[in-house]
């Protein structure tokens, strides 16, 4: 990406080191992320100081040496800061972050630490390791919850992040469908989840469930978050808690009176333990119904990118809201 909407290839020669561990990007899912820096959403102080950008960051690599596949884990910590040196090194503040302040996935071979590539099992779907990397942040969140305080649980958002929650909440920690709330703005997206939860147009939210949830779920980001997590406010109740997926570099429509007045807790979650990709792979290689509830949440295009032009495509594509779930493109063709 080197200017919004814009993105070029580049050819260079790639010179390794005989210790060096080398993989080639293979799947890739497009996040919201990725979408800010290509649509030119981010804050342009931040943009244009880390222009050119290789993007893509949650996807499957190939190892060159042995041809395993395996999924990525996209952050390389300090291992010196606070965060890392008292075990919540997932928090690192001066990590490197492909497609943010590293190179990401869209590029042909690349040298990464060994230990940031989880080898995924013989059979394992490739394309649910391509979203690992957000399936692990909503995992992360999901077994920290004490649900013995917590009756029942709204989501606001159904794109992957708040659909994976309402899974997972369902699936791994056994809430009821009656205790489960999603609120989106697609009907269609809506309905695939309804035989786990309850469903909510955003449009019917704010008068009918006014304070009902003691914890809200915020999935939705980009321009949209100011109002989301003004509706996240709205229906939760007095001292409950707000966890917060969405990334936005400025948050309007939001009255803090009322978080203040409320007594709310408002957390964020955009990273995981490098120990949750390992788990959460295990447990879905180990659960077929569970693969199968995932593979909702992708949508089925199948994209291959052999050029600039397909991959600023598939970016569109995933702008468009046609798409039926995450976006993931091919690139282990050669390009």
């Amino acid at each position: 990406l080197i200017r919004p909407l814009t993105i070029l290839k580049i050819r260079k020669k790639a010179t390794f080191s005989a210790d060096d561990h080398v993989f080639k990007p293979v799947l890739a899912g497009i996040c919201g992320s990725d979408l800010l820096y290509f649509k030119g959403d981010k804050d342009l102080r931040k943009l244009y100081t880390r222009l050119p950008i290789t993007l893509l960051h949650e996807g499957v690599v190939r190892s060159a040496e042995t041809e395993k596949l395996g999924c990525v884990i996209p952050f390389v910590n300090c291992g010196n800061c606070y965060a890392c040196l008292n075990n919540i090194e997932h928090l690192c503040e001066n990590s490197l972050y492909m497609g943010s302040n590293a190179p990401g996935l869209s590029r042909s071979l690349f040298a990464y630490p060994k230990d940031l590539i989880i080898e995924l099992p013989d059979g394992f779907p490739a394309k649910i390791g391509a979203i690992i990397e957000p399936m692990s942040i909503v995992y992360r969140m999901v077994k920290e919850l004490d649900l013995d305080k917590i009756d029942k649980i709204a989501v606001i958002g159904s794109g992957l992040l708040g659909s994976l929650t309402i899974i997972f909440l369902s699936k791994l920690r056994h809430v009821g469908r009656e205790n489960l709330f999603l609120v989106g703005r697609s009907n269609t997206k809506l309905e695939k989840m309804s035989d786990i939860c309850e469903t909510v147009n955003i449009s019917q939210l704010a008068n009918s469930f006014r304070s009902s949830f003691p914890m809200v779920v915020e999935a939705v980001g980009g321009h949209s978050m100011g109002y989301s997590l003004s509706s996240c406010v709205k229906i939760c109740r007095p001292n409950g808690q707000i966890n917060i997926f969405g990334l936005s570099d400025s948050i309007n429509h939001v009255n803090f009176t009322d978080i203040i007045n409320k007594g709310l807790r408002l957390i964020g979650f955009s990273r995981a333990k490098v120990s949750d990709y390992a788990e959460l792979i295990k447990i879905v290689n180990n659960d077929c119904e569970l693969a199968k509830d995932i593979h909702r949440t992708i949508d089925p295009r199948e994209i291959i990118i052999k050029s600039e032009t397909d991959l600023i495509n598939a970016f569109h594509y995933a702008m468009s809201g046609n798409n039926e779930g995450r976006v993931l493109v091919e690139l282990d063709n050669g390009s």
